[in-house]
């Protein structure tokens, strides 16, 4: 292992969709949902390919026109947060490096997520909670 933090998604909680740039995220586990901007969602597919923070601010530096401060302030918060509401876990394994840099700059934008936690009964009384080792469904 290269002793170099990376991340990556917690799927045994969560499931995840992006469209039209939003990411999507659900955890099954307390029913909370989430919804990340263009910029969150670059930073989720970079943490979900194992990415440490280093090289997904490389990548952001690359991509966006915005102070390099600022990026690593607003991925180091977004991380910290997705940590926290146990979206993604911490590893050290090692990542592939980032390819086909970008030429364009976009104008950044800080990767914002947003929780919700009004669906929370309807999700969680969802039957897939019922899910163990063996599968869905299970007969008797």
């Amino acid at each position: 292992m290269s002793g170099i933090q990376t991340y990556r998604i917690n799927d045994q909680k969560v499931i995840n969709e992006t469209l039209d740039g939003e990411t999507i995220i659900i955890n099954l586990e307390n029913g909370n949902y989430y919804s990340m901007n263009t910029s969150g969602s670059v930073a989720w597919e970079l943490l979900a390919k194992n990415h440490s923070l280093e090289q997904i601010v490389n990548a952001f530096l690359a991509r966006y026109e915005a102070n390099v401060d600022e990026i690593k302030q607003s991925l180091s918060d977004l991380t910290l947060f997705l940590l926290n509401e146990d979206l993604i876990l911490e590893t050290d394994l090692t990542s592939t490096l980032l390819e086909n840099p970008v030429t364009i700059k976009e104008t950044f934008l800080t990767p914002k997520i947003e929780k919700y936690e009004d669906m929370q009964e309807m999700l969680l009384a969802d039957p897939i909670h019922d899910v163990d080792a063996v599968g869905w469904p299970t007969l008797k």
